[in-house]
């Protein structure tokens, strides 16, 4: 049985390191795969840099759908008609009906109402309406 390489060397290996010396090819034998491995280490960086740029992208995407949905929200409540000298849109179904409109617009789930106390004004009876004395200066 013949063996090209020495027992304990893999096969193919550098060729007669006097002769591969003088040609500088004794380095390149010993870097088989150096550049597989600094690739995969820099792939996984970049491949986690560019998730990250994405997810961040998404976030400001979500944010101007929500700034323009509250703007719309509010330029429907403050709708004032001159003609009728009332503000006909100023209704929770209406301000609502417009917001979810530019949020289902943008990909964001429409709005919920969430009203627990059953009212959004504080009584009549609280200290502003009751003490309010002039304010000089």
């Amino acid at each position: 049985m013949h063996l090209p390489d020495a027992v304990g060397d893999p096969a193919g290996s550098c060729p007669d390191p006097a002769a591969a010396q003088r040609r500088g090819a004794l380095m390149r034998c010993h870097q088989h795969g150096q550049s597989s491995v600094e690739f995969g280490l820099a792939a996984i960086v970049l491949l986690l840099l560019a998730l990250g740029l994405t997810d961040l992208g998404r976030v400001f995407y979500f944010d101007v759908g929500l700034a323009g949905a509250a703007r719309e929200g509010a330029r429907q409540a403050t709708w004032f008609d001159p003609k009728a000298g009332t503000n006909p849109f100023l209704y929770d179904a209406a301000i609502k009906a417009a917001v979810d409109g530019v949020l289902t617009n943008s990909g964001l789930p429409a709005s919920s109402l969430q009203n627990t106390g059953g009212t959004t004004c504080p009584s009549t009876s609280d200290a502003n309406t009751l003490y309010n004395p002039p304010f000089t200066d």
